[in-house]
C-alpha cells in the first residue's frame, strides 16, 4: 500500500537535499546533506542545531546563507510541529472524540478506510489518525501487524481502531466484529491493549468495543 504521504518514504538526505538545492563541484547535493548528517550523527541532531554550529561544521558547499536557509526551514518545521501537538491536547476519552479526530483529516466517505489512533498514558494522540488501510465500497482489508507495527514505533500505550461505512449505515458486521475480536487479542499479546473499534456512518456511529461488553455481560447473565 502506497504511504498517505510520499514524503515519508524519501530518505533523510534526499530530502535535505531538496533544502540545499545545488552541489559543489565533485559533489552533488545529496552527497553534501549525507556530510551534514555524518557530522552531527543524525537527521535529528541536523535539525536541532542552529545555523552557526551548521557553518562551523565546514561542509564545502554550506555556507552562512546555506546555513541560514536550512536553519530557518528546520524552525518552520519544529514550530508547525508544536502546533500540530496543542491540537491534540484533549484526552480521547469517549467514541465522539474518535470520531472528531478522523473527521479531522479528512475522512474518505467513498470507500471503507480504517484509521488507527494511538494514544499516550494520558490517552492524547500521538500523532494525527492515520490510515492503515483502504478497501473497497464494503471492506477493508486489514491485518492486526498493520496497527500494531506503528503503536510499537510510536511507543503508543493502546489503540484505538475506526472504519467507515460508505453505505451510511453503521451497524458492525459479522467481520467487524471478528476483526475486533483479532486486534484484542493482538493487543494483548505485544502489551498494547485496544481500547475500542468505532464504526462511522453518515450520521452516527456504534463502539464495537462497547457492543461485545454489551453481549458478554447479557451471556453472564443468562447463566
Amino acid at each position: 500500500m502506497r504511504s498517505a504521504n510520499p514524503a515519508q518514504d524519501v530518505p533523510d538526505a534526499m530530502l535535505l537535499a531538496i533544502l540545499i538545492r545545488t552541489g559543489q563541484k565533485g559533489s552533488s547535493a545529496i552527497d553534501l546533506a549525507n556530510r551534514l548528517i555524518r557530522h552531527f550523527g543524525s537527521a535529528a541532531n541536523l535539525v536541532d542545531a542552529t545555523w552557526q554550529q551548521i557553518v562551523a561544521a565546514k561542509v564545502p558547499g554550506v555556507g552562512k546563507v546555506a546555513a541560514v536557509q536550512l536553519a530557518a526551514a528546520f524552525a518552520l518545521v519544529k514550530r508547525n510541529v508544536r502546533t500540530s501537538y496543542r491540537s491534540f491536547a484533549c484526552a480521547i476519552e469517549t467514541s465522539d472524540d474518535v470520531v472528531r479526530q478522523v473527521q479531522s483529516v479528512g475522512a474518505d466517505e467513498s470507500q471503507e478506510c480504517t484509521y488507527a489512533l494511538y494514544l499516550d498514558a494520558k490517552r492524547h494522540l500521538l500523532c494525527e489518525p492515520l490510515i492503515v488501510s483502504r478497501g473497497t465500497v464494503d471492506q477493508t482489508f486489514l491485518h492486526p501487524r498493520d496497527i500494531f507495527r506503528q503503536a510499537i514505533r510510536l511507543g503508543a500505550v493502546s489503540v484505538i481502531v475506526a472504519h467507515n461505512h460508505p453505505s451510511g449505515d453503521p451497524t458492525p458486521s459479522e467481520e467487524d466484529i471478528a476483526e475486533t475480536k483479532r486486534l484484542i487479542e493482538t493487543g494483548e499479546v505485544v502489551g498494547i491493549p485496544l481500547d475500542d473499534h468505532v464504526v462511522i456512518g453518515r450520521n452516527a456511529h456504534v463502539s464495537i468495543m462497547a457492543s461485545i461488553e454489551s453481549a458478554s455481560g447479557r451471556e453472564r447473565n443468562l447463566v
